[in-house]
C-alpha cells in the first residue's frame, strides 16, 4: 500500500490479472484530485487534512476511473458519495 504524504489517497496500480489494464499512480492521482475538487465545490471549504483514504481502479470494460471509498470518518459520508463516484469516473475519462 501506498499513501500520498499530502492527500492520503492510496495510490493503487491495479493488476494486470484482475483488470486487464493497469491503471498508473498518475491516474490514481487524477481520481484523487478531481474528488478532492468535488468536496470543495460541494461544501465551499478547503480541507486542510485528509478526511479519507481512497482505493481507485481502472475499469477494464469501459476504461473509466472509478473511485472505491475504503474508509470516510466523517459526517460527509452520506447518499451523496454515489453521485461523486460517479461523476469523477466521468470527469476523469
Amino acid at each position: 500500500m501506498k499513501i500520498d504524504p499530502v492527500y492520503a489517497f492510496e495510490l493503487d496500480a491495479g493488476s494486470d490479472e484482475l483488470l486487464g489494464y493497469e491503471a498508473t499512480e498518475e491516474d490514481a492521482r487524477k481520481a484523487a484530485l478531481a474528488h478532492l475538487r468535488e468536496l470543495w465545490v460541494r461544501d465551499r471549504m478547503k480541507i486542510k487534512v485528509p478526511t479519507a483514504i481512497y482505493k481507485v481502479w481502472l475499469n477494464p470494460i469501459d476504461t473509466s476511473l472509478l473511485l472505491d471509498i475504503m474508509n470516510f470518518p466523517d459526517e460527509r459520508a452520506d447518499w451523496r458519495l454515489v453521485e461523486r463516484k460517479e461523476r469523477i469516473a466521468v470527469v476523469t475519462q
